[in-house]
């Protein structure tokens, strides 16, 4: 369950820090962004859509994982988890691309209490190195094309 929000954590939480790089390297205006994300038309347009609803989704991604903590009363405090959950994310990246590689040289063995659990952390990892992929992608593109807004 914690993996699923750490996904949908992470995704906007990634939106956040390509909107400002957009607006002030890549020199986009905040208003074509706005524009172009209620009506997008191409993969720019769509970019620009997941940067500016991402202002939305981080916080609401961010306050739910946090009423989950709270529910299951972890014995943390809310901005510690946050702090951790952040630094978690930030790095994400780099961790399922070195634990995707590690695991399919065999420098790693997934080795868990049963099976089912074996499978799941393969799924993690391989959902882990596409999300990263994907993402990688999706902002090279978007940041390549950015002028076409």
């Amino acid at each position: 369950m914690f993996y699923i929000i750490g996904f949908l954590r992470r995704t906007p939480l990634f939106g956040l820090i390509a909107l400002p790089i957009s607006i002030f390297i890549f020199n986009a205006d905040f208003k074509t962004i706005c524009e172009s994300a209620l009506n997008p038309t191409n993969i720019t347009g769509c970019f620009a859509a997941f940067m500016f609803w991402s202002i939305f989704a981080y916080p609401i991604c961010v306050s739910l994982h946090l009423i989950i903590i709270k529910i299951l009363k972890r014995p943390y405090g809310l901005l510690d988890t946050y702090f951790s959950a952040l630094g978690a994310d930030l790095t994400a990246p780099i961790r399922y691309i070195g634990t995707f590689f590690a695991v399919i040289t065999g420098k790693h063995k997934i080795k868990d209490d049963s099976t089912f659990h074996d499978m799941c952390d393969y799924f993690q990892v391989i959902f882990g190195f596409l999300w990263t992929l994907v993402m990688t992608v999706f902002f090279i593109i978007g940041f390549l094309n950015i002028d076409n807004l």
